[in-house]
């Protein structure tokens, strides 16, 4: 349904409390975590956290000599296509934070 990724292009945010040189790629997801698509959705959740466990296990990524910590940030979308705008809305600090 939407699955898509919140992000609009790769959202750098500092670690809260990190060192220098660890930073965090806030990655954000649009999921059916409730309502009729949530046994799909559910199981992408999981993958998506797996992913990042898996890219984190080896170092994250490197990033014009950064590292980063890759994080899954979740927004329900109640399996509608109003919870897409709505968790779309919920999820723009990820934006704002980066952008502005």
């Amino acid at each position: 349904m939407c699955i898509g990724l919140l992000f609009s292009g790769a959202l750098f945010l500092a670690a809260p409390g990190a060192a220098q040189q660890s930073k965090t790629i806030m990655i954000g997801a649009l999921v059916g975590l409730s309502g009729w698509f949530s046994p799909i959705e559910g199981t992408d959740v999981a993958d998506l956290m797996n992913m990042a466990k898996i890219i984190n296990g080896k170092g994250g990524l490197t990033i014009k000599g950064q590292k980063y910590d890759v994080e899954i940030v979740t927004e329900d979308t109640k399996s509608a296509f109003d919870g897409c705008t709505a968790g779309r809305r919920r999820g723009a600090w990820i934006s704002k934070t980066f952008f502005t």
